[in-house]
């Protein structure tokens, strides 16, 4: 298995345990552990990221005796929907949920009102500020910065870089796209940000207009329709970008000279405390 699924894998993996810990382990009771634990986990959207983060998750579950209970949105990063999700499962007396949030502003009001009926951890985007018991994410300025970095070494001073953002709202990804706007501006160059919408038509026109250097991916999902979309272009700007799929991760399309493994920096915070680990 190649080192960017097991990144990948990393996050959920870290979440379930997590999850099983606070459950199996709970105060005044951490000598009895349940025969079979259940979870609920909402995803953000069923692409992309979603089908590594999946098998991580079903293999850790398997390692622990838990069952899971994937839920996605009807449309993908849709925080209206995830704040359904989340609502359903509490009302439903679910025992332990992982959460994958779109967007921490639109989701606080219902994790705050999940505080103490369920146990709650979310993945990527840190909401133990809004009462979630637990988080698992990683650094996102590092990891913004990082690809920043990386686009530096094939843009010279002056240049465009295109950032795709892919994923509106309050969430990790924008602070990584932050970090790196904030990196490349610094030393010199162009930053153009597109609204990454599937749109192959209008992304060909700002590739036209801008005619940037090397275009910046900040989730798989955007990271694999752009793989997607250079091949069988004879012109097309440097690719960078984190996260995986089964085809990135396989070395298809231009990705296996551009998309580089960035340092990913994990951080586990929450009602055990905190702590960072150092880079995967």
């Amino acid at each position: 298995m190649s080192r960017k699924v097991l990144l990948q894998l990393v996050l959920p993996l870290i979440g379930l345990s997590v999850l099983f810990w606070l459950l199996a382990f709970a105060p005044g009771d951490k000598h009895h552990q349940p025969a079979l634990l259940e979870m609920s986990v909402i995803l953000r959207d069923g692409d992309g990221n979603v089908s590594a983060m999946r098998k991580g998750m079903e293999q850790a579950a398997k390692d622990l005796n838990v069952e899971l209970r994937f839920l996605t949105p009807a449309e993908d990063n849709s925080a209206v929907e995830q704040v359904q999700l989340l609502e359903h499962e509490v009302s439903g007396a679910a025992p332990a949920i992982l959460l994958i949030p779109a967007d921490r502003e639109a989701l606080g009001e219902a994790v705050s009102a999940a505080a103490g009926k369920t146990t709650l951890v979310t993945v990527e985007s840190d909401m133990t500020a809004w009462g979630a018991d637990a988080s698992i994410s990683m650094d996102h300025q590092a990891l913004g910065e990082a690809l920043g970095k990386a686009a530096l070494n094939g843009v010279p001073f002056g240049g465009t870089v295109l950032l795709l953002d892919s994923l509106l709202g309050d969430n990790g990804v924008r602070e990584r796209m932050e970090a790196a706007k904030a990196l490349l501006e610094e030393k010199g160059r162009q930053v153009r940000i597109y609204r990454w919408t599937s749109d192959s038509t209008a992304f060909a026109n700002i590739l036209r207009i801008e005619r940037p250097k090397a275009v910046i991916a900040f989730e798989a999902a955007a990271l694999t329709e752009m793989a997607e979309l250079s091949r069988g272009e004879e012109v097309f700007p440097l690719l960078y970008g984190c996260g995986s799929t089964a085809g990135i991760a396989a070395g298809k399309g231009p990705c296996d000279g551009h998309c580089g493994s960035q340092r990913v920096l994990c951080r586990v915070s929450g009602s055990g405390g905190c702590g960072k680990a150092g880079p995967a």
